[in-house]
């Protein structure tokens, strides 16, 4: 049979089987319910979305299961309440009578300081395992990973860190249908602009370019001229840029600790896999059936008295794809 025939199909199908869904959602429960599920699954797709991002690329163009994405995404949130509090220590920093949230200093300056974390770890340790076999990156990543977070562990503790969110995200909007916290919604918008300006970035420069030619033959990039191995840092940090976006964005809505890290890596990978390697639009489709999965696999699940329909639900979305698509949705079929 014809891929692309399977391929249309199985997409038919599961279009008709989300419209079937959300038919039956709409007449068993209120709107406000869903709606809230609605926006939490959103919040939680958009955080997937940078965080599996880098992750994608790095395991597309580098040939490396990053383990370490995690702790980068932990440093992301350290680094902003580290900032967060040495600006409000200075005091107030005003342009005539407008004033600049600490948090706007955290959410520029946190991702900088973990880019270039991400890229001294690609220069000095991850770049020497490029030539081997996967298995020595998945054991070099999850080693550096250990490693730093004994080191966050060290320098911030074990408690978890306040880090208060803008004073304009304070308290809740009226949607019409239900109230829903302002930061969340912040959260959900600030996370938008930051996926479409990531589309841009890889549409509409040089550098997008040669990532997105990386994925399909890096060797053949590599004979373009290009320096692959200033490339391959730079799509390092890149990763890392977004992934500490993540966690800035998060701090303020669930608690800044040493293993925030781990509890958040896993769904990562499980978009990597639904997605495919590589593909920006994978990571995007697999975030977004990912968070939702889990926001409206809740809601069902409580209702019929099985709160383990979630997981159940996450896992059965990614080996359906495997069955149809094993290199993922967006990946390629073959990895030069």
């Amino acid at each position: 049979m014809n891929p692309s025939v399977t391929r249309y199909g199985s997409m038919a199908l599961g279009a008709l089987g989300f419209v079937l869904l959300v038919a039956w959602l709409l007449s068993a429960y209120k709107l406000s319910s869903l709606g809230f599920q609605l926006f939490t699954g959103l919040i939680t797709s958009t955080v997937l979305i940078l965080i599996s991002s880098g992750l994608t690329f790095v395991a597309g163009i580098l040939h490396v299961i990053n383990i370490s994405h995690a702790i980068l995404y932990t440093l992301g949130a350290f680094f902003g309440v580290v900032i967060f509090q040495w600006v409000r220590a200075v005091g107030d920093i005003c342009i005539g009578d407008f004033c600049i949230d600490p948090f706007w200093f955290s959410l520029i300056g946190a991702p900088i300081g973990v880019g270039i974390v991400g890229a001294l770890l690609e220069r000095f340790t991850i770049s020497r395992i490029y030539s081997r076999d996967p298995i020595y990156g998945l054991l070099l990543t999850l080693g550096l990973t250990l490693i730093l977070t004994r080191v966050v562990e060290i320098i911030w503790g074990h408690d978890p860190l306040p880090f208060d969110s803008p004073a304009f995200t304070k308290g809740l909007v009226n949607l019409g249908f239900m109230y829903y916290p302002t930061y969340r919604l912040f959260v959900l918008v600030a996370g938008a602009i930051v996926v479409f300006l990531t589309w841009m970035f890889l549409r509409m420069t040089n550098f997008g370019l040669i990532m997105r030619a990386g994925v399909y033959d890096p060797q053949i990039v590599g004979a373009m001229g290009i320096n692959l191995k200033k490339a391959f840092t730079k799509v390092f940090a890149f990763g890392a840029v977004l992934a500490a976006i993540a966690g800035v964005i998060v701090s303020p809505m669930r608690a800044v600790e040493p293993e925030m890290g781990n509890f958040i890596i896993i769904d990562a990978f499980i978009v990597l896999v639904i997605g495919g390697m590589g593909s920006f639009r994978g990571a995007v489709v697999g975030a977004l059936l990912l968070g939702m999965s889990q926001s409206f696999g809740a809601l069902i699940g409580g209702q019929l008295g099985f709160p383990w329909l979630t997981e159940v639900l996450v896992y059965m979305v990614m080996a359906l794809v495997l069955l149809v698509r094993p290199q993922g949705l967006f990946g390629q079929a073959q990895l030069h």
